[in-house]
């Protein structure tokens, strides 16, 4: 059974600082300790521990807040349009954390304008997350990258008319977890690309080349 514990390395005796180790294994007295990547050990070194057992990580929630920029290529009978507008999209997300990999599912909520349109829309999406350094009790700065697909249904109205379009986009995003706190509380920050073809349904139907692009800020709370 894993077991974390705060470790004091006594360098010498007047030096010594702190570090964070993790307990892999036991057997009687004796115990294999991972160390994080850098520390120096030499024979000799003595190690002292603390009784108290840090917050675990299996899970989290994270609510997230994005600015994003749309672009659309519309293909409506023989003519085709291209728009961009800009809107903000919320997401609810409920994840796994086995330490390298996150998988995910979430929620998204979207609203946005341009200058003769307003548009509003809900999305379901899951997706992976691998983490370059594993997100552990201890790491308070985790780099990622992510992969998922959401499925967005978002209508249109416009001064004379209204349409909605329907259909799965595929995301792509790079960010960082970071534990300023300890093990409960994280901000993550994050850059996300998607795309994808949708269907066009309402006065007109067609398709749209739609592609989605913005910075995420969220806080995420694990237990």
């Amino acid at each position: 059974m894993m077991r974390s514990f705060i470790l004091i390395l006594a360098l010498s005796p007047v030096f010594s600082h702190a570090t964070t180790a993790v307990v892999e294994k036991t057997k009687g007295n004796k115990a294999l300790v991972s160390f994080p990547s850098g520390t120096t050990l030499v024979p000799g070194t003595l190690l002292y521990t603390n009784s108290k057992k840090m917050r675990p990580r299996r899970h989290y929630v994270e609510f997230s807040a994005k600015s994003i920029k749309t672009k659309d290529k519309v293909d409506i009978g023989s003519g085709s349009l291209d728009s961009s507008s800009d809107s903000s999209k919320l997401d609810l997300t409920y994840g796994w954390n086995t330490g390298t990999w996150m998988p995910w599912a979430s929620l998204a909520w979207t609203q946005g304008h341009t200058d003769t349109t307003k548009t509003k829309g809900w999305g379901l999406g899951g997706g992976l997350n691998f983490n370059f350094i594993k997100n552990e009790p201890g790491q308070d700065l985790v780099p990622y990258a992510s992969v998922g697909a959401l499925l967005l249904s978002t209508d249109y109205y416009g001064t004379s008319s209204q349409a909605r379009t329907q259909g799965l986009l595929w995301d792509g995003g790079i960010g960082a977890l970071w534990y300023p706190f300890g093990e409960l509380v994280a901000l993550d920050v994050s850059y996300h690309l998607s795309f994808g073809k949708l269907d066009i349904s309402g006065s007109e139907t067609g398709k749209d080349q739609n592609s989605i692009s913005g910075i995420s800020f969220g806080t995420v709370l694990s237990f």
